[in-house]
């Protein structure tokens, strides 16, 4: 009779491990943690000035600008200037950085004689082309901003 009492109470002992709901243990939290708190990225500038060209183009030469990133920007007030008339100027757009596409083409006498002008902004990066078509030497000045 002992030992049914013994293997009685080792049945329930048992079962208690088993019973649904019942989870390992877990040991204590540590409480040397220190936590941490986040602060939000500050806003961006209010404008981004780009200095897309400002260089000479010869004949047959390619000339790309660097890029710029106008993820923030919903506008883009442009100024180009060029030496005479043989240059053919694009101010390229692209959503990857990879694939490039023309938002404006400037071309000849225009360009000559300056071109100011305000654009929306379609695209995350934007860069300028230019390409000498013709002998001669053209000087070639791009600037642009940025802005909201």
């Amino acid at each position: 009779m002992k030992n049914h009492i013994k293997y009685l109470m080792l049945a329930l002992l048992l079962a208690s491990f088993l019973i649904p709901g019942c989870t390992a243990p877990v040991p204590p939290a540590d409480t040397t943690t220190s936590t941490t708190t986040t602060t939000p990225p500050p806003p961006p500038p209010a404008f981004l000035d780009a200095s897309f060209l400002n260089s000479e183009v010869l004949y047959r030469t390619e000339v790309f600008s660097p890029v710029f990133d106008a993820s923030n920007y919903s506008k883009l007030s442009l100024l180009l200037q060029c030496t005479n008339n043989f240059s053919w100027v694009k101010l390229q757009v692209s959503p990857d950085g990879v694939s490039w596409f023309d938002q404006r083409q400037y071309f000849g006498e225009p360009c000559r004689l300056g071109v100011t002008e305000t654009v929306i902004t379609i695209s995350k990066y934007y860069r300028a082309f230019a390409y000498g078509i013709d002998g001669r030497t053209e000087n070639i000045t791009m600037f642009g901003r940025f802005y909201n």
